[in-house]
């Protein structure tokens, strides 16, 4: 019985080897479970079974970069495998506008994004697909009228940027290095909330009295940061999500916002007769929305819509803010230019930016375009095909393949934007009329494109605009001496390239690696 048990352990053993041997032989250049290329591109060859894996791994940090030197070796087309896994490249304009608009129907954000985010972002805008999707979006595309801007949106942003305001007077006074990209993390988080719930945080200046900080804000951090481990991690988090980082903490985190929600949802529905001038918010907008059956949305509905405006519109207007002042304080000649444009258009320093006359600050914005063209929030995405697909002159496409691009990548493609593509050229946004040049969102991609396409690019335009023209028009800005020269930069993407631009934290958007610490002068001129 023995001599037949060794057999069989033999012949398995045998079996398992063999069966190993032509799996590393199928895939000895890509992932394993995905199928070779019915066209002109390529795979770039990997580890056998694992394909790209460890590089993309080893590179997590800088996958922009990576991304880029790829492309400028390969060209757009070229795709990596992992095991499950294809990701073709398609950093292409033409190419997003099929993916995006063209062939709509056939790109989804997918299973795998929404495993890893729904617990957050529940059944929001920002991780639906199709119908649910459609449904959500029209709910949120409600609330962005001229009514809402003047009366709800605007006079939240004016409101905090007062205490954004009174922060740095405070450090001017003081001659105290500050932290702008966390401060404005502040000051987009409270004016969002302020328009959502009409709740005044305080978090602006809790520093400035000692005050703790408020818990919705502390969470709200907490999550952001495990999101973007997360998104870094995506796969391997769908498979050991439960072991991924302080799970404990996340889940206390994530049920603070819920709770912070519920109660004001809450508290609202149980006084539905109170003076709806109480909430002129977008909350009460939420509540007062019904479907075309009657239905109002439901509790869960609401605290989904109310926090994935705010998680998605917080990050993208400071880091977008955030890498604008970075410039303006290499470029005084940009930083002149934007206070002649103001004081041309505003009599005194009492009159503020506003939804009805912020498009007429044309160089402000192409200053605030620019630098979202060289750092857009969302600076890679990725879709998911359902079914079969040709891109015109480009790849084949198989069910299951993910297409990548990045818009990062694109600013800095000389065939799209120029040879001068990664300097900092306002300029460039001006017509010889000296109207703002109009790129086409395809080009410029920062605000998506499509049946997607940024549904907040204006109010994340307009508070970016008020943020820009009340400091440059009140402080001058410097950094902290010795924080320039000691910052870490991004790696070059090409031997010729002169870009000096400071490290970012691998994320779903674009933060600034290391705090950007900055002086700030009372306006001497």
């Amino acid at each position: 019985m023995s001599e037949l048990s060794s057999h069989l352990t033999v012949v398995l053993l045998v079996l398992v080897a063999a069966k190993l041997l032509s799996l590393l032989i199928k895939y000895r250049k890509r992932g394993f479970g995905t199928s070779k290329r019915q066209d002109v591109y390529d795979d770039l060859p990997g580890w056998p079974l694992l394909g790209q894996l460890p590089e993309v791994i080893l590179n997590s940090r800088n996958l922009l970069e990576w991304a880029a030197q790829k492309t400028l070796i390969h060209g757009v087309g070229y795709s990596v495998t992992m095991p499950g896994l294809r990701l073709i490249e398609i950093t292409r304009p033409d190419w997003i506008e099929h993916v995006q608009k063209t062939n709509f129907q056939n790109y989804v954000k997918g299973s795998l994004f929404q495993e890893v985010m729904s617990d957050v972002f529940g059944q929001g805008i920002f991780v639906t697909d199709g119908a649910a999707w459609k449904t959500t979006r029209q709910t949120t595309a409600r609330i962005f009228n001229t009514n809402n801007f003047n009366n709800i949106i605007t006079p939240a942003v004016h409101k905090t940027l007062d205490s954004f305001m009174e922060v740095l007077n405070f450090h001017s006074e003081t001659q105290t290095a500050v932290e702008m990209d966390s401060l404005l993390h502040q000051f987009t988080l409270e004016s969002f909330v302020k328009m959502t719930f009409s709740q005044d945080m305080g978090s602006l200046k809790a520093g400035l009295s000692g005050q703790k900080t408020e818990p919705f804000a502390e969470a709200f951090d907490y999550v952001q940061k495990q999101l973007d481990l997360r998104f870094i991690m995506t796969a391997i988090w769908v498979r050991l999500g439960r072991f991924v980082g302080n799970r404990p903490k996340m889940i206390a985190a994530r049920r603070t916002l819920e709770n912070y929600a519920y109660e004001l949802i809450d508290s609202r529905a149980a006084n539905p007769n109170k003076d709806t001038q109480v909430y002129q918010d977008l909350l009460g907008l939420f509540m007062s929305f019904t479907d075309e059956k009657g239905l109002s949305l439901s509790r869960s509905e609401l605290k989904d819509s109310a926090l994935n405006l705010i998680i998605a519109g917080r990050d993208t207007t400071a880091q977008a803010l955030s890498w604008t002042f970075f410039h303006l304080i290499r470029n005084p000649d940009v930083v002149a230019k934007m206070r002649a444009e103001i004081d041309q258009l505003m009599a005194s320093n009492d009159e503020l930016v506003d939804y009805l006359n912020y498009k007429q600050f044309t160089y402000n914005l192409a200053v605030f375009y620019e630098a979202l063209r060289l750092h857009p929030s969302v600076p890679k995405n990725a879709k998911f095909a359902v079914d079969h697909d040709k891109i015109p002159n480009g790849p084949l496409v198989q069910p299951g393949d993910c297409l990548r691009w990045s818009d990062w990548q694109m600013a800095r493609d000389p065939s799209i934007w120029g040879p001068d593509c990664t300097e900092f050229k306002p300029s460039r946004w001006i017509d010889d009329s000296g109207n703002l040049k109009q790129f086409g969102q395809w080009k410029f991609h920062a605000f998506n494109g499509g049946p997607r396409v940024c549904i907040g690019m204006h109010l994340g335009t307009l508070e970016a605009i008020a943020c820009l023209v009340q400091v440059v028009r009140t402080f001058d800005l410097e950094y902290e001496p010795g924080w320039y020269e000691k910052v870490p930069m991004i790696r070059k993407i090409s031997p010729d390239s002169t870009e000096q631009t400071p490290r970012y934290a691998a994320s779903l958007t674009l933060p600034m690696l290391n705090h950007m610490r900055i002086l700030v002068h009372k306006r001497k001129s």
